[in-house]
């Protein structure tokens, strides 16, 4: 899409020089500042912004400790050394951004202090990306040049925008910085992908090709004065981005659930927006269907404000992705996209989420929200459909946090970030989670090995998917949905898929067609699963992770009880056993998501030693009537 465009010709003579290229005004430029002081829609970001600066200035930089790195190759231990990784780069942008927005030189020295404390870093890898070239994981950083990872080029980024927005007071201050900090993401990660083509994120695969690619290319720009080397730059980069873009699904679908389109199609967008302003306008494709279909995803699976819709490493409840849907509402012209990233933005950088706190992201934040009174409502399609990955939104009404929403996915085993999940649903009440898709929980060394699917998380076990004979589904392309059939109108939308094929032979499964059908009319979700076995063994359960409290009312009726709203589960008890039990989350991101140390699970067992059968679910909100029975 991009070196077939634009080749190095044309570059060379379309690529600004630095000095005539200004993306974003510096913190010098204050009528600009001023006037983003006043977007009533970043008030609560920029005082959020300010207080941690503040805060910041009577406290020491975290300690980066031998023995921490060595964690995650003694244990498999992530965050001992990430956590003061992280909170030393965004405590440096909130410091630099407060400086911006206030640009009295109360923040300076801090500021140079963080940069001397991430310029003094080893290494700027993280332990747990350290074996990417090797394939094994040192007890320390090489004395070499950096391994280049998403965040070791991240770092080269942030101090790169760092350098352009404070240039000024930074050289008045400390004059000596800005060759040292340019030599450094030089000698660390622009020379050592100048002459690297080993590192697998140049194949396009998944969110790291897009991710280090903008990192790379962000950093080239603000620090590589050479025109010609500039532009050798721009067409490696591109080459690595146009294979990302060719590996995207048509319908524009993030194979790697909603939290990496934040970082796969939301790097893309500021990739392609820093060639269009270092071009003059003048490298553009904005208007590419896939570009346009892959800004569209977030919103497609979005439930309601925070939540989106969860598979495969996703968090069910996140707002960092609202500066990313705002500029692609800006984009594609979309006012109701930009009114549900407005809805988003006051929650957008609070939380336990690393990755979007930087300056990288602040900065867009403050540059692409518009202070414009956005008249339109958001107001989503009752249904979408996205056939690439088998995946459904389907809602009762198309007013956000007003009645029932059922999502799922069919797919297969094999995805990025994949979970043991073919067939999955959720279902949600008026804004809130019931039946859910509990998502990713912390990283570990075991996250990405063999034994990842030991985790409850990954696993089918930890997915409201049938249990066969003991039997879960396994990983693997191969493993995954067939004969999927989905139909919609207005009153009524239905998918079914044969999931059988997602289990292995040794299990006796014959048959096992999973069906969801979301009857508006009479506002109920009816999901059932009819199975055939093929052996003598004929035990078939399924777990359903509940957010909510869940209470036995009757034989063959369970009362899911949130805080304002109730929702019923009716089976045959004839045919169907029921137990709840709690389920202890242990897990910081996990408990951080759901807001609660505890999840609910209901086993439903089949109880029948039959060849063939069907377990069906019929799923209502209750009336206020009923409630009051409760």
């Amino acid at each position: 899409m991009l070196t077939d465009k634009y080749n190095r010709d044309f570059l060379l003579k379309a690529i600004l020089p630095q000095d005539k290229w200004y993306p974003f005004p510096a913190a010098s430029d204050r009528p600009a500042w001023e006037k983003i002081k006043t977007n009533k829609h970043l008030s609560a970001i920029q005082r959020q912004i300010t207080e941690q600066a503040e805060n910041a200035l009577s406290q020491p930089w975290p300690e980066l400790l031998a023995e921490d790195y060595m964690a995650y190759a003694r244990t498999g231990n992530r965050d001992k050394y990430q956590q003061p990784y992280f909170t030393r780069r965004n405590r440096l942008s909130a410091l630099v951004m407060a400086e911006c927005l206030e640009y009295k030189g109360k923040f300076i020295d801090e500021i140079i202090n963080g940069i001397w404390s991430i310029i003094s870093e080893p290494s700027w890898c993280l332990p747990a990306h350290s074996g990417m070239l090797s394939k094994s994981f040192p007890s320390l950083p090489q004395n070499a040049p950096d391994v280049v990872d998403l965040f070791a080029s991240q770092t080269a980024f942030i101090l790169g925008e760092v350098l352009f927005l404070l240039k000024d007071k930074l050289n008045s201050t400390a004059p000596e910085l800005e060759a040292w900090v340019k030599s450094e993401i030089d000698r660390r990660i622009i020379s050592e992908v100048e002459q690297s083509d080993d590192y697998s994120w140049f194949k396009g695969y998944n969110n790291w090709s897009a991710w280090c690619t903008t990192n790379v290319i962000g950093a080239a720009m603000y620090t590589i004065d050479d025109h010609e080397r500039l532009v050798n730059i721009f067409i490696k980069m591109m080459t690595v981005m146009d294979r990302f873009i060719d590996n995207q699904p048509e319908d524009g679908t993030c194979l790697e659930g909603a939290m990496y389109w934040h970082v796969a199609a939301g790097n893309l967008l500021i990739f392609l927006e820093m060639l269009y302003s270092r071009s003059g306008g003048k490298v553009n494709v904005f208007d590419a269907p896939l570009i346009k279909a892959m800004g569209n995803f977030a919103e497609r699976v979005n439930i309601d404000n925070e939540y989106f819709l969860a598979f495969g490493d996703t968090v069910a409840r996140s707002s960092h992705l609202a500066p990313i849907i705002y500029r692609y509402g800006s984009l594609l012209h979309d006012e109701s996209l930009q009114s549900l990233a407005i809805k988003q933005l006051p929650a957008a950088f609070s939380g336990n989420d690393q990755i979007s706190k930087n300056i990288i992201y602040l900065l867009r934040t403050f540059a692409w929200v518009a202070e414009d009174e956005n008249s339109a409502t958001y107001s989503p399609d009752l249904t979408k459909w996205l056939p690439e990955i088998q995946l459904l939104v389907a809602r009762e009404c198309s007013i956000p946090g007003k009645g029932m929403v059922l999502g799922a996915v069919g797919g297969h085993n094999g995805l990025s970030h994949n979970h043991c999940d073919v067939g999955v649903f959720s279902i949600f009440c008026n804004g809130a989670p019931f039946i859910i898709d509990m998502g990713k929980g912390e990283y570990t060394r075991q996250t990405f090995y063999s034994a990842r699917y030991d985790i409850l998380w990954t696993r089918s076990k930890g997915h409201n998917v049938p249990l066969i004979n003991d039997c879960e589904q396994l990983p693997g392309g191969e493993y995954g949905a067939t004969n999927v059939t989905f139909t919609d109108n207005h009153n009524c939308t239905s998918l079914a898929m044969d999931i059988d094929t997602a289990y292995p032979d040794k299990c006796d499964l014959k048959k096992l067609r999973r069906e969801m059908i979301f009857n508006r009319s009479e506002s109920r979700i009816e999901i059932s699963d009819k199975f055939e076995f093929s052996g003598e063994k004929t035990e078939l359960l399924i777990p359903l992770y509940i957010a909510s409290q869940a209470k036995q009312l009757t034989a063959g009726k369970i009362a899911l009880i949130g805080d304002d709203t109730t929702v019923i589960i009716e089976y045959d008890p004839t045919v169907v056993d029921a137990e709840i039990e709690d389920v202890l989350l242990e897990d910081k991101i996990l408990e951080e998501v759901w807001q609660q140390k505890k999840l609910r699970r209901i086993w439903l067992r089949y109880r029948k030693s039959t060849i063939s059968g069907e377990i069906k679910l019929v799923i209502y909100h209750a009336k206020c009537s009923q409630k009051d029975q409760l």
